[in-house]
């Protein structure tokens, strides 16, 4: 049996908008990536619609309330 491992990052959340003009979160990291995510970034789509001053209330309560994200390999 193997150990699970989990690996940590820390993120900055910020409002960015695709080409498309719809509004996501992206996942900036602050001190090294994620080792799942490779080159890649993580990020977050909103629904169709949601206005700038939403997201980035959405965005600004990531920001206080999330420690890190993890991932677990099992």
């Amino acid at each position: 049996m193997v150990d699970p491992i989990t690996d940590c990052a820390t993120y900055n959340f910020t409002v960015k908008v695709y080409p498309s003009g719809q509004l996501y979160i992206a996942c900036d990291p602050l001190d090294g990536n994620l080792g799942i995510a490779g080159d890649g970034v993580f990020g977050f789509d909103l629904p169709e619609g949601i206005t700038t001053e939403r997201a980035t209330d959405i965005a600004r309560f990531l920001n206080d309330h999330l420690i890190c994200i993890t991932y677990t390999t099992l």
